[in-house]
C-alpha cells in the first residue's frame, strides 16, 4: 500500500502485514502524512508493516493522532525516515493512548524546527512526540538514530499538567532501547515533563544532547519517576559553558524542576558532560534517590564527574551505591559535587 491513510469520527483501522509486507511511504500532508487518526478512533498495526519517508508539513511525519483514541503496534512494525518541522518526525500523539509490544523499530526520523505548533512547542520528538493527558505502554520498542532540532531526539513528552483527577498521565516502559539519538537542546534519548513514569530494563546507549541538560534523559516533571535495572552507557551532553545550569549538565540524566526520581539496580558508565554532572545532574527542588546503583568512569569538563547538584535539590544514596573512577577535568568534585545558593541536602544510608 503506497498511499496515506485517514481515520476519523469513531473509525477502527487495521494495518496487518502478517500475510505479506505492507508499506505506507512517500506521502505528504499537513498532519499525519503516513497515517492520520482523529476523534475517538482505534488503530492496530502489526506484522511486516513499514511507514517510511513520509513528510508532514506540521506534525506527525509517519503517524499522527489527536483527540482521544488508542493505537496498538506489535512486533515487526517499522517507523523509518519520516519527518516534520515541528513535532513528531516519526509519530505525534495528542490525548491518545498508545500500546506497543514486541520489537517495534522507530529509527532515523527527524524534526527540523520551524514555526511553533499549538502550545508554542517546535522541533521536539524526532522519533516520537506526545502531549495531552494519555497513557503509554512500550515493551521492546527500539528508538534508534532519531534527531530533534530541540528536545527529545528519540522521544519527547512535553505534557500540560492534568486538568483534573480523572486525567491519566502515565508512561510505562519495559526493555526499551534508546540508541544513537540526538537533540540540539535537551534529552538526546528522552525528554519527559509532567508525567508519572515507570521504567525497567531500559538501555540508553550513545545518545547526545548537543547543547544542554541530559544526553540520555531529562525530566522537568512535577511527578514521580521510577527506574529499575536501567543502563546508561556512553551518553553525552556537549554544552561547555561553565557555571550555567542550562548548558551541558548531566551526561546521562538531568533531574530538574520538582521531579522526584528513584533509581534502583541501575548503572551509569562512561557518560560525559561538557559542563557538570558527568553521570547525573540534579537542580531546582528536585529529589533523586539511588539504590543499588553504580556510577563509574563518568566525566565532566568542570564540576561533578559522577554527580553534580545545585540549588535546593535533595539526593539520597542508599544500600550498595558506588561512585567510582569518575573525573572532573577542570573543576571540582571528581565523584560528587554539591553546590548551590541554597543548601542542597544529601542523605547516606548503609
Amino acid at each position: 500500500m503506497k498511499a496515506g491513510v485517514r481515520l476519523a469520527d469513531g473509525s477502527e483501522g487495521i494495518i496487518d502485514g502478517s500475510d505479506g509486507p505492507v508499506e505506507v511511504a512517500e506521502n505528504s500532508a499537513l498532519y499525519g502524512a503516513g497515517v492520520w487518526m482523529y476523534n475517538d478512533n482505534h488503530l492496530r498495526v502489526s506484522g511486516d508493516v513499514t511507514v517510511r519517508i513520509n513528510w508532514a508539513r506540521w506534525v506527525g511525519g509517519g503517524i499522527g493522532a489527536s483527540t482521544v483514541g488508542t493505537i496498538e503496534m506489535y512486533d515487526g512494525v517499522k517507523i523509518q525516515e519520516n519527518g516534520a518541522p515541528t513535532l513528531g518526525g516519526g509519530l505525534w500523539m495528542e490525548g491518545v493512548d498508545v500500546f506497543s509490544t514486541g520489537q517495534v523499530i522507530i529509527e532515523e526520523n527527524y524534526v527540523t524546527g520551524g514555526a511553533a505548533a499549538a502550545g508554542g512547542s517546535t522541533g521536539e520528538g524526532g522519533g516520537y512526540s506526545a502531549n495531552g493527558c494519555s497513557t503509554f505502554l512500550f515493551d521492546g520498542v527500539v528508538f534508534r538514530n532519531n534527531k530533534a532540532a530541540r528536545n527529545g531526539g528519540g522521544m519527547c513528552d512535553n505534557t500540560v499538567l492534568a486538568s483534573d483527577e480523572g486525567d491519566t498521565n502515565t508512561i510505562i516502559m519495559q526493555n526499551v532501547v534508546f540508541t544513537g539519538n540526538t537533540a540540539v537542546l535537551d534529552g538526546g534519548g528522552l525528554y519527559v515533563k509532567n508525567k508519572i513514569v515507570e521504567v525497567s530494563g531500559l538501555l540508553f546507549l550513545k545518545n547526545t544532547a548537543a547543547r544542554m541538560a541530559g544526553g540520555a534523559v531529562i525530566d522537568g516533571s512535577l511527578e514521580v519517576v521510577t527506574m529499575h535495572n536501567c543502563s546508561f552507557i556512553e551518553n553525552t551532553a556537549l554544552g561547555s559553558c561553565e557555571g550555567s545550569q542550562a548548558c551541558g549538565g548531566g551526561g546521562a540524566v538531568s533531574v530538574l524542576g520538582n521531579a522526584v526520581v528513584h533509581v534502583e539496580g541501575s548503572k551509569f558508565e562512561r557518560n560525559i558532560a561538557g559542563n557538570e554532572g558527568g553521570g547525573v545532574y540534579v537542580a531546582g527542588t528536585a529529589s533523586l534517590t539511588l539504590n543499588m546503583t553504580k556510577v563509574s568512569a563518568c566525566k565532566a569538563r568542570f564540576d561533578g564527574g559522577g554527580i553534580s547538584t545545585r540549588e535546593a535539590s535533595h539526593v539520597t544514596l542508599t544500600d550498595d551505591v558506588a561512585i567510582r573512577n569518575c573525573e572532573s577535568l577542570d573543576g571540582k568534585g571528581g565523584g560528587i559535587l554539591g553546590r548551590s545558593p541554597c543548601p542542597n541536602v544529601w542523605h547516606y544510608f548503609h
